[in-house]
């Protein structure tokens, strides 16, 4: 199989309600390299993400990233993107995905790149 360099996702505003920001193809197996989140307004806001295997649900058990229970600070911006250094390496497979909150539904902006095999 040929291993593809990728734009994975975005960029993309992450929701005020929980939902999917990337599910790997079917057939596919995918590795995040780098992912950044940008705060695009005057004023903090949270981030929680999460790993859900195919099949999963989202559960505080496979939170990646936040796991406080308002979610991770992101500083005003638009400054320095800040690095999600969680997910560099993460492998996903067929149906797996990384689920996003955050408490601003246009605050957040999130851009990831990897290989898709």
């Amino acid at each position: 199989m040929t291993i593809t360099p990728a734009g994975l996702i975005g960029p993309v505003q992450i929701a005020n309600a929980a939902a999917a920001v990337y599910t790997a193809p079917v057939n596919t197996t995918v590795v995040f390299t780098r992912a950044v989140v940008t705060n695009v307004t005057a004023g903090a806001a949270t981030l929680k993400l999460w790993l859900v295997r195919s099949g999963g649900a989202r559960a505080d058990a496979n939170i990646i990233f936040g796991a406080a229970a308002a979610g991770q600070a992101i500083a005003a911006g638009p400054v320095e993107p800040t690095v999600l250094a969680v997910m560099a390496g993460l492998v996903l497979r067929p149906g797996d995905a990384v689920h996003g909150l955050s408490d601003t539904a246009t605050a957040l902006n999130i851009v990831a790149s990897g290989w898709t095999q």
